[in-house]
């Protein structure tokens, strides 16, 4: 029977990037929205108005799912990396 070899740091290390990521997208969205808010005033064509706002919301819906997928990720792999090590810990034990 083969053997499995979990990185547990590495895991972890992943996941950090994942996080920080993560936070850079939720920052991108906060700025985006400035931008947004100072640019509003500018348009003097209702139809440019109308389509900037409509290509806006659709970032910003494609940035919260991107959001929530990457959560969903860092979560179940966090929770896999933690039940592994507990699994790991008990079996070694039971060697001892």
């Amino acid at each position: 029977m083969g053997q499995i070899h979990y990185d547990y740091a590495g895991i972890e290390g992943l996941l950090s990037q994942a996080k920080n990521e993560q936070a850079q997208l939720v920052q991108m969205t906060e700025e985006m929205n400035g931008i947004r808010n100072q640019t509003a005033s500018l348009w003097e064509d209702p139809a440019s108005a109308e389509a900037f706002q409509a290509v806006y919301q659709k970032w910003i819906q494609g940035s919260h799912e991107v959001q929530q997928v990457l959560a969903s990720i860092v979560t179940a792999a966090g929770s896999g990396n933690s039940d592994m090590q507990s699994t790991n810990s008990s079996i070694a034990s039971g060697w001892g």
